[in-house]
């Protein structure tokens, strides 16, 4: 609050702030911060309220949970709420949490140690699984808390959701966390950049916008898995802790997290914090904190809850790794469709355990919104825990006469006019035979995931193209053992020119011939074509399961 604002004034500024994040977040899946300045915003929201009570409404993002469901789906209202979690950002504000909890429970701070279960917090999507008598009836995302979006077909594209839980009576909510590894994120965006298709953010987005979405086949592409963690309302199941619900679930056949731990006492429990936070940077999932909950399910329920989060539970959030790093130039390539990205250089800095020194800005316009010039101090941070990201300038670090970016109007590698293309939000370079562009769709022909050429790497492909024995991938197909096994490789031991060899040759031209006959899908791939990935290949007329169609006549209607 500037000395300037009134705390009224400061209140209707926050509200709208947080309002808006929160539209962004839940509802259209595309967050505007990173959480931890979210986080900030709410915190100071909350603690105005408190210290001015009349200020606070029942309608205050401080107060209530998620987003409004969208109109795209069907809604449906939980049997039980889906709350919130209220944040604890230190060990002394966990120790609050467990001196809250004592109070709650009308005993005195310290007089006992409470057993706590202790989980990740995955970021992701929240889901409710509801079952009537062992069988499941819809999922549903969890929306303002209260009423959420039926996404039961995206849902069943999870792997590890079981159908029907045999000998179960009466309903029963099973609550988890549907999200996106770190692995299938990176997968997808290697696929969809291959493809000339809009990358993914970060881990979270791609899980959300794949719930959220009218395609079943997109969510069973993005490769999502599901966490499950809780149960709403439940009529006959035999748990007095949440270790027993942790353990029953896993007994039923659900994914739970191998993560968790029972601990006593709140000293354990910011040991269990302190021990997730020095994993972070290897977990196969993105998270942002640890959940603590108090075990035993009877005193949950003698603690109680406010209207947005339970006072049995806390979420330790992890501290916020962003660097400040200054830009050293900001260089453009030039991708296999041709798109011209820019690419901040870094001065290095590390980063949840690794060195970064380069970042991508997307393109022209992510550079203007930032007004991002060479020579200024930008905060980085890893989106989703994997790519360099830059969130914004620091302004009052900015040297004296840097000047704007100019974006070239000129491919960079072949100097041909480069145009802006709306509906791609990129610049593309309009040379057909640009060579950055040849090589790099030559690469993708014969990579492992389209024809699987071996032995046609990265060195090879480019003084293929230099050569000019390629100027498109079928060119590939007229090679032969006496045109390659004289082009360089590089240099030997002692330093002479070190070729292909004519046994190496051989064996390309060998494996150039067998990708005549691999699958049709990765035929379909090779072509390029935007929008069109891995999978298995349609029901084409003629298709046999090779590459060539079958020669069997067929009519025509």
């Amino acid at each position: 609050m500037t000395q300037t604002q009134t705390p009224a004034q400061r209140h209707a500024q926050l509200t709208a702030e947080v309002a808006r994040h929160n539209r962004a977040y839940y509802e259209e899946d595309a967050p505007t911060i990173p959480n931890f300045e979210y986080d900030t915003l709410v915190r100071e929201l909350r603690d105005l309220e408190a210290q001015h009570p009349d200020l606070a409404a029942p309608d205050s993002p401080a107060q209530t949970v998620g987003g409004r469901p969208s109109t795209l789906f069907e809604k449906v209202r939980h049997k039980a709420p889906m709350t919130s979690l209220d944040n604890a950002f230190s060990d002394a504000e966990l120790a609050g949490f467990d001196e809250r909890v004592a109070r709650a429970l009308n005993l005195a701070p310290r007089e006992q140690h409470f057993a706590y279960t202790c989980e990740l917090k995955i970021d992701g999507l929240s889901v409710n699984l509801y079952y009537v008598d062992g069988v499941l009836q819809w999922a549903a995302t969890r929306g303002d808390g209260e009423v959420g979006e039926k996404v039961t077909a995206n849902v069943l594209g999870i792997p590890g959701i079981p159908t029907e839980l045999p000998g179960l009576k009466g309903e029963l909510e099973v609550r988890g966390e549907v999200y996106m590894s770190k692995e299938a994120f990176l997968a997808y965006n290697t696929r969809a950049e291959e493809e000339g298709r809009p990358l993914l953010k970060n881990p979270r987005n791609g899980a959300a916008g794949a719930l959220r979405q009218k395609d079943p086949e997109e969510t069973r592409r993005r490769n999502l898995s599901m966490i499950l963690y809780a149960l709403g309302k439940r009529d006959h199941v035999p748990v007095r802790t949440q270790w027993d619900i942790l353990e029953w679930l896993t007994a039923q056949g659900f994914t739970t997290s191998p993560y968790s731990r029972r601990v006593v006492g709140s000293e354990a429990a910011a040991a269990y914090h302190a021990e997730m936070t020095a994993q972070r940077p290897n977990l196969p999932l993105d998270a942002d904190g640890s959940v603590v909950k108090l075990d035993d399910l009877h005193l949950q329920d003698e603690a109680g809850s406010t209207s947005r989060a339970p006072k049995w539970a806390v979420a330790y959030k992890f501290p916020a790794d962003v660097a400040a790093t200054v830009v050293e130039a900001i260089t453009v390539q030039t991708g296999r469709t041709g798109k011209l990205t820019p690419v901040a250089e870094l001065r290095p800095v590390q980063l949840e355990g690794s060195t970064v020194s380069r970042a991508t800005l997307h393109n022209e316009d992510f550079i203007r919104g930032l007004d991002l010039r060479v020579g200024d101090t930008v905060r980085v941070h890893k989106s989703g825990g994997i790519i360099p990201e830059v969130l914004g300038v620091l302004l009052e670090k900015r040297p004296q006469g840097v000047l704007p970016f100019v974006f070239p109007t000129h491919c960079p590698v072949c100097a041909h006019e480069a145009v802006w293309h709306e509906g791609a939000a990129g610049t593309f370079c309009t040379n057909p035979a640009c060579p950055a562009k040849t090589t790099l769709r030559v690469r993708y022909f014969a990579s492992r995931d389209v024809l699987d050429i071996k032995g046609l790497g990265e060195r090879l492909v480019e003084q293929l193209v230099d050569a000019g024995l390629v100027e498109d991938p079928a060119d590939l197909y007229a090679l032969t053992a006496e045109r390659i096994e004289s082009l360089e490789m590089g240099e030997t031991a002692t330093g002479g020119v070190r070729r292909v060899g004519r046994k190496n040759a051989e064996k390309l031209v060998a494996e150039i011939e067998a990708s005549k006959t691999r699958e049709l899908w990765r035929l379909v791939r090779a072509l390029g074509l935007p929008f069109v990935g891995r999978g298995p290949a349609p029901a084409w007329p003629g298709y046999t399961g090779a590459s060539a169609p079958s020669s069997q006549p067929r009519s025509r209607t």
